[in-house]
């Protein structure tokens, strides 16, 4: 699997995790909020990782309020993604050896 791959299936996961967590928290009216949640996962030259969370312009005050994604990313749940992100990181490690 190629590391964009193997980046965007850790994207999609988290992302899923976020819009789950909102469901829960009950955050959902129209559901723009939760339809608009995406992430991106990074890696630089230098080999940090980075993980963005793009959502509405309000979605900062709600998960300052709520702690949406500090609450995704501590969950057990997180575990799963961790091992996609571990993979993921091997694979740019190998690329950065070729």
């Amino acid at each position: 699997m190629s590391l964009a791959s193997e980046l965007n299936t850790a994207e999609e996961m988290i992302t899923k995790l976020i819009k789950d967590d909102i469901v829960k928290k009950g955050l959902v009216d129209t559901g723009t909020l939760r339809d608009s949640i995406s992430t991106s996962v990074t890696i630089s030259n230098q080999g940090e990782m980075k993980i963005t969370v793009l959502g509405e312009d309000y979605f900062d005050e709600l998960d300052e309020k709520y702690n949406i994604v500090d609450d995704a990313l501590n969950s057990s749940t997180f575990t799963q993604i961790e091992n996609a992100l571990s993979i993921a990181y091997g694979t740019f490690l190998e690329q950065q050896l070729k």
